[in-house]
């Protein structure tokens, strides 16, 4: 089955926290206490904001004067969205949309950070849409998520491939009726061959990718059909099950 789309999961495959994050919360913020058992309060009271129920920066603000926290809530807010983009994933996203693969993003995010993550990270530049959470009133691992997504990208869903480092949620997309691979950015894909620092042999395990999508973003080049003018049915056997 020829795929159409691919919806990227955000956190552990596009992007990651710095190295030293969670360990430099308390002397970042300013707070006395266990940086784990602070940030199980964090996503605590971000939970109702995935699905836009709440106001996170207004939870947030609460809980840090619950810690004593030294630091303002701009500062914490800063903190909250120190982010390290993966090139390696942007430029696979880049690759695939030149040969006329549609690109997703399909994230659980509150609305500071998806705000964020669109207008200063720039994805919204960078995926054909953005599926949040926090805008959907839906959150992964619900089949109601998918659903929705597969309704407004208007393709059956067996011509859909999604990528997230939890299980979980790439169960939950194969219950729907996607392909789904497993892929985080530490791990690599599942652990299913070793870790190569690169996303592409993740979507590569399942014969996801022709040579002419290999070479293109081997290259960083446009693809032969592009070249020719055909872009709008560019590559079509760039995705193949």
């Amino acid at each position: 089955m020829r795929m159409q789309a691919v919806l990227f999961d955000a956190d552990g495959v596009m992007q990651k926290r710095p190295r030293g994050w969670r360990d430099a919360l308390g002397e970042r913020l300013g707070f006395r206490g266990d940086p784990g058992a602070f940030l199980a309060d964090v996503f605590d009271a971000e939970t109702p904001a995935l699905t836009g129920q709440s106001d996170f920066p207004q939870a947030l603000s609460n809980l840090l004067a619950r810690w004593h926290c030294r630091a303002t809530l701009d500062e914490v807010l800063h903190t909250w969205t120190m982010i390290e983009v993966d090139s390696e994933s942007m430029e696979t996203i880049r690759a695939l949309r030149r040969c006329g693969v549609r690109c997703h993003l399909a994230s659980n995010q509150e609305r500071y950070k998806a705000r964020y993550m669109s207008d200063v990270l720039g994805y919204g530049r960078l995926f054909d849409t953005e599926f949040y959470s926090c805008h959907m009133g839906l959150k992964k691992p619900s089949g109601a998520y998918f659903r929705a997504i597969v309704s407004a990208i208007a393709l059956p869903p067996n011509q859909l491939l999604f990528v997230d480092d939890l299980s979980v949620n790439v169960d939950a997309a194969r219950e729907v009726g996607l392909h789904a691979v497993t892929f985080h950015l530490e791990t690599g894909a599942g652990g299913a061959q070793p870790y190569t620092g690169s996303i592409r042999p993740a979507l590569r395990l399942r014969g996801m990718f022709s040579a002419t999508a290999l070479r293109v973003m081997r290259a960083r080049q446009p693809c032969d059909c592009e070249v020719a003018g055909s872009r709008a049915t560019a590559c079509r056997s760039v995705l193949t099950f």
